[in-house]
């Protein structure tokens, strides 16, 4: 919990800004610490969040970036 609002900052600023996007990511970051052996990670907890923390935001801008809305009237226009 004592990282957690540093976490909240540092993903905001990995996703321009988007608030609600990043309390999903570090949301998901303690989900996984979960999983994980308290003592393999207890030895570098905050290296390790931040490190989850980084890659969850790559991963959302990378499917995010694969994502691409049709211009409007483009989707009737696809042959049947």
């Amino acid at each position: 919990a004592a990282h957690r609002p540093a976490l909240l900052r540092y993903a905001t600023r990995q996703l321009g800004g988007d608030a609600h996007r990043a309390h999903d990511i570090v949301q998901d970051v303690f989900v996984r610490l979960l999983a994980q052996p308290p003592a393999e990670v207890s030895p570098h907890l905050a290296e390790w969040l931040f490190t989850v923390c980084r890659h969850r935001c790559i991963d959302v801008q990378r499917k995010e970036g694969r994502m691409s809305a049709f211009p409007a009237g483009a989707a009737e226009a696809l042959p049947s």
